[in-house]
């Protein structure tokens, strides 16, 4: 059988059998190409032109309109726009509200006229006050109104010029009125000096803090009644002349040699006087006997005084000093010349 892929070899193309018809092929015309002529002239493209848009106006304001790339005022540039007339509309309130408050502030009705005073140095201080309130702050409103008054820079100036006020309370008692209340310092002890001696001509009053602020003649009949005496080198005084206004040095130790004197005292000892060394103190008694001890260290000594005062003669004047600074031993020495120089207590 035969397939339809089978390849039938193909008949001779001489003369054709007897009886077959002869069949015709049709072959297509060719097609002639014709090429256009060549032309001498360029061709001109002609494009449509867009009409201009008309300027939009603003017929509310009655103000034009900026145009953008297509004639148009974006929403972004109205929010710039609004945004920037509120902000100018602000900053005139604001500069307008500044010059109304100068203005209003520099009227008498606000500003300090009277000083009250009461306490230590009542008499000077509406003077010293009022010459403090000259002026400007900021360059702009005045120191002597009662709301700009320096009240910081009045206090320290008063601390600074009077040492023997210690504290002082600046405040408005009304629109035109300042109150100054000063409190006077307490006095502790005096100060005699910076080394020691046991006759002396002028001290001056001397807080527990050890501020220096008031002077004393020692030989008038306050000395018979004066409080415990110091000696030692003062800093930061007002004067290079004079320690007034000055602060004892290691001041810090004050208060708990003040409290080591009390005890000793208990123990039977006369303590008159006391001389600050470096971090060493020499106490004296009525009779002269020095007792030295560490300063810092007043637990301790007062420990070893509880123990060996009740041996020794500290109320009479046959011992020339008693040492303190160890831990636990205590060394004397007497005055008279048969004794052995140096005698230890255990």
């Amino acid at each position: 059988m035969a397939k339809s892929w089978d390849i039938q070899p193909s008949k001779p193309t001489g003369a054709r059998a007897t009886g077959q018809k002869r069949t015709e092929t049709y072959a297509a015309p060719r097609r002639k190409v014709v090429r256009p002529a060549e032309r001498s002239e360029p061709v001109k493209v002609v494009r449509p032109q867009l009409e201009a848009r008309p300027v939009r106006r603003n017929e509310a304001r009655g103000q034009r309109t900026q145009q953008g790339s297509r004639g148009v005022v974006s929403l972004k540039e109205r929010r710039k726009s609004r945004r920037k007339n509120v902000l100018i509309f602000i900053l005139s309130i604001l500069a307008l509200l500044c010059i109304g408050i100068t203005v209003v502030l520099w009227q008498p009705f606000l500003r300090v006229q009277t000083i009250q005073t009461a306490g230590p140095h009542a008499d000077e201080l509406p003077q010293f006050v009022q010459g403090k309130l000259v002026g400007t702050r900021h360059f702009i409103f005045p120191k002597n109104s009662i709301f700009f008054v320096p009240t910081d820079e009045i206090r320290a100036d008063i601390l600074a010029t009077y040492p023997d006020i210690e504290a002082v309370s600046l405040s408005a008692s009304g629109l035109t009125s300042l109150a100054v209340t000063s409190t006077g310092r307490a006095t502790a002890f005096w100060w005699c000096g910076t080394a020691y001696m046991p006759i002396h001509a002028t001290c001056f009053e001397t807080d527990t803090s050890g501020k220096i602020f008031n002077p004393i003649d020692a030989s008038s009949t306050q000395a018979s009644t004066s409080p415990f005496i110091l000696f030692g080198t003062y800093d930061d005084a007002l004067s290079p002349n004079s320690p007034l206004g000055g602060t004892i040095a290691g001041s810090h130790f004050i208060p708990d040699m003040l409290r080591f004197v009390k005890t000793i005292k208990g123990f039977g000892a006369p303590v008159t006087s006391a001389h600050i060394r470096g971090d060493e103190a020499d106490i004296y008694t009525t009779a002269g006997t020095r007792i030295t001890y560490v300063l810092g260290r007043e637990e301790q000594a007062a420990s070893l005084a509880a123990t060996s005062f009740p041996t020794l003669d500290v109320q009479g004047s046959s011992l020339l000093y008693i040492d303190l600074r160890f831990a636990s031993k205590i060394y004397f020495k007497k005055k008279d010349v048969g004794v052995p120089p140096d005698t230890k207590v255990r």
